[in-house]
């Protein structure tokens, strides 16, 4: 072989290790949470194409139910069933008032998301905008055994 042939070889592998490592960031970035999919129509689709692949996942918001004007009120979402292993994840949005994170999640771009995917279970406070009026949350929650993606599950909060 000639020299510039060996250049460019080195070029190249050095090339492909760089932009492998750079997408090996990628793909590991969004173990501390990941927003705009709690209304998605593909869900968490990063874990499995639909929801609950890997076993029936469900989403569940508790706290109260009606909340006066401008009150703030403490959350609690979790998520339950799909993989045995305890880890998770989840997104939640709202369509009105003010959301604040608890232990564990983030504020980012107005949604909540997990912080620690080692929990299914995540509390939250919430207030209530100035004036009188029905609000929604929207959520979407996983269940993963830890490998990464495959044999993860997911579903909305209200999913069947």
């Amino acid at each position: 072989m000639n020299r510039h042939h060996l250049n460019l070889q080195r070029i190249l592998g050095t090339g492909i290790v760089v932009v492998s490592i750079l997408w090996a960031g990628y793909l590991f970035a969004r173990s501390g949470g990941y927003i705009g999919v709690s209304q998605s129509p593909l869900g968490c689709s990063c874990h499995s194409s639909s929801p609950d692949a890997n076993g029936a996942v469900t989403v569940d918001i508790q706290g109260p139910q009606t909340v006066e004007a401008g009150a703030t009120e403490s959350y609690t979402i979790s998520v339950s069933g799909g993989p045995a292993e305890p880890n998770g994840g989840f997104n939640l949005s709202a369509d009105s008032g003010t959301l604040i994170p608890g232990a564990n999640n983030q504020l980012d771009s107005g949604e909540l998301t997990h912080v620690d995917k080692n929990s299914r279970s995540w509390t939250f406070e919430w207030t209530a905008p100035g004036s009188e009026g029905t609000v929604s949350f929207y959520a979407v929650g996983q269940a993963t055994d830890g490998s990464g993606s495959s044999g993860d599950s997911w579903n909305w909060y209200g999913g069947a």
